[in-house]
């Protein structure tokens, strides 16, 4: 029988089924309708009618179809879950997950509703919630791929790197090689700066998939951001050209462009772009960048103002403009304006951070690094060595590390992931289901060696021929005992700042979510003092001695200091290390624009510009005796 024709019955339902299952479900539609209509009763066909129109986005006949199904069969689980789903698609996610969690109570072992439960709860802006119901339903059914990529999901949105890129890797080892996947594992390497395998990832995206101009926009920024920057630019122009107006595309060519020094080719290249759609939170932050470079703060100041009146400019975009509004206004001198933009950004960030764990924290860390733990082993190791750089995030580490760079015997590797890797990675490498420092008991030399060789390895390949690489990830710090005893000959340079200056340029930078404690005045205060705490016991401890920097005598007699630095870690000296004035050499944090100017004195004291405003962060900083830590 043709399904044009109208046939009586049950045989509509089946005709209808055939139809659905050979992907055709607006014919199914056709041949359902009218049956539904004469057959209020008949659930099956209800049940199918919702189904259909889901699968044609057809929201509120679905919604009125599984409601129809529910009140002939209101203990009938799957009919919720399919009204869930119906609202789920319509956006209405507090309705959603009241069906869901009916669907539940009929149904407690149904894992699909537990998923996608939890993407309502996601969608509403619930992430913890979110992780809960997917995590149940993974117990239930260890193989749902799509659930895993969810959790994944739902940590990166609770701030959670580690926890999401374990669920993003188990999606892939349940369903391998799905882009969508590799892109979410990828984006979330690139946020946490493991680079290379962020590439690796997106490489394959873009292999995959030729014609998005997403794909290269993301593998664009991985480039940027590991110092290839022509690489990054062919990138975004790739993007560009399938997708002119794409505003990625064209505000990563724009933030390159200024990063190479290019100023006034990015200047033109977002202002053709800015006339054409002024509104893209992405272009008026480069726009920012790029006026604050190049002296015509005003324009873009005007621009973001106009923004962000608007009612759609919202969530994360809004937050990344504030974080520009307030760079303009302080390059303007309008110190309180920029606090107001700052403040503003910093409340809308919303993640979670508890100073008291990461007080006891060191505290075990300080309890764990005495005595023997702390003494000096012999090291025979030979070959490339690496320079630990640490401090506190804006504390002058990229300054330093740019130093060192411009001597032809260091190469500059940057913030490397690799020791808090090892570190994690500790508890299972000894057999210990205690982490980090307590696990130390059961670590044997055999262990250490391990760790030693799998580190010298990674950077034997970006030094190459190099004597030294650098590793300037700020916060290794609480590392130093272990790393003393990986490395016992490496140096350790410490980079010392004011304490307002450090904090203040901490709350003034965005960091996305891999600082969590960056939003707050008061948490970076009492992470600063718990940094001081480790830092007094390190440098007591540890021999050989740290080497302090600090950042004010670096501004105020750059060469004494810079010499000094580099005899203490066992080179002679060389003007080109303090020649980085227009050097093309990449720096990939939030200091980029600093380090190819010559040295300035204008970072030293900055805090008093804002001097009203820091009552609680001053507070916070003097509460207590630093040596002893927080009452």
């Amino acid at each position: 029988m043709s399904h044009h024709s109208q046939p009586l019955g049950k045989s509509a339902v089946r005709q209808a089924r055939e139809l659905v299952d050979l992907g055709d479900p607006q014919a199914a539609k056709k041949l359902l309708a009218p049956y539904c209509a004469r057959k209020r009763r008949d659930e099956e066909a209800w049940l199918l009618f919702g189904l259909v129109n889901i699968q044609l986005s057809s929201w509120e006949e679905a919604r009125s179809a599984y409601e129809q199904a529910a009140r002939i069969s209101p203990g009938m689980a799957v009919a919720h879950f399919g009204l869930g789903n119906a609202l789920l698609g319509a956006e209405r996610y507090d309705d959603a997950i009241r069906a869901y969690r009916r669907t539940l109570e009929l149904k407690p072992d149904f894992a699909e509703a537990l998923n996608n439960l939890g993407r309502a709860c996601q969608l509403s802006s619930s992430p913890e919630a979110a992780i809960g119901y997917f995590e149940r339903a993974l117990a239930l059914n260890p193989n749902l791929a799509k659930t895993a990529y969810n959790l994944g999901l739902a940590y990166v949105a609770s701030g959670k790197p580690a926890e999401a890129i374990h669920s993003f890797r188990r999606a892939l080892q349940l369903s391998p090689e799905q882009p969508e996947v590799l892109t979410a594992l990828g984006r979330t390497y690139t946020d946490i700066g493991q680079l290379d395998l962020a590439m690796q990832c997106l490489e394959k995206v873009v292999q995959a998939t030729p014609d998005s101009a997403e794909a290269y926009c993301d593998l664009g920024l991985a480039n940027r951001f590991s110092g290839n920057l022509p690489v990054a630019l062919d990138c975004y122009r790739r993007a560009a050209a399938l997708h002119p107006d794409h505003v990625d595309a064209i505000a990563g060519e724009v933030a390159t462009l200024d990063m190479l020094g290019e100023v006034e080719q990015a200047y033109q290249r977002i202002r053709r772009a800015l006339d054409q759609d002024r509104w893209s939170s992405s272009l008026l932050f480069a726009y920012s960048n790029v006026c604050r470079h190049g002296n015509s703060c005003g324009e873009a100041i005007a621009l973001i103002e106009e923004a962000l009146q608007r009612p759609d400019c919202r969530g994360r975009p809004r937050t990344v403009l504030l974080f520009g509004l307030g760079k303009l206004y302080d390059a303007c001198k309008e110190y309180d304006r920029a606090f107001r933009a700052y403040a503003e950004a910093n409340q809308s960030m919303n993640l979670v951070y508890d100073p008291a764990q990461n007080s006891r924290f060191i505290n075990q860390v300080i309890n764990a690094f005495t005595g023997d733990r702390v003494a000096p082993v012999a090291d025979s190791a030979a070959g490339v060595g690496p320079i630990f750089i640490v401090g506190m995030p804006r504390s002058g580490t990229t300054l330093v590390e740019q130093i060192l760079a411009g001597h032809p015997n260091v190469c500059a590797a940057g913030e490397l992931p690799w020791i808090s890797n090892l570190v994690a990675s500790l508890p299972q490498r000894v057999g210990s289901r205690k982490p980090f420092p307590e696990c130390l008991d059961a670590v044997r030399p055999c262990h250490l060696d391990a760790m030693t060789t799998e580190y010298r390895n990674k950077i034997a390949v970006a030094g190459r021929t190099a004597r030294f690489v650098t590793d300037k990830m700020p916060h290794n710090f609480p590392y130093l005992g272990l790393i003393r005893k990986l490395f016992p000959r490496a140096p350790i340079v410490h980079c010392i700042r004011d304490p307002m200056d450090t904090c203040l340029s901490i709350y003034f930078q965005y960091f996305d979510s891999r600082i969590p404690y960056a939003y707050s005045l008061t948490h970076i205060g009492r992470y600063f003092r718990d940094y001081v705490r480790v830092m007094r016991h390190w440098q007591a401890a540890l021999k050989p001695a740290i080497i302090p920097v600090s950042y004010a005598e670096l501004v105020e007699r750059p060469e004494p200091t810079a010499r000094a630095l580099l005899a203490a870690v066992g080179l002679e000296w060389d003007p080109g290390c303090l020649e980085f004035a227009g050097r093309r050499n990449v720096v990939l944090t939030a200091s980029y624009d600093q380090v190819r100017q010559p040295l300035y004195k204008k970072s030293v004291g900055r805090w008093r510009h804002y001097e009203q405003h820091l009552g609680e962060l001053k507070a916070v900083i003097e509460e207590d005796d630093p040596a002893t830590g927080p009452s």
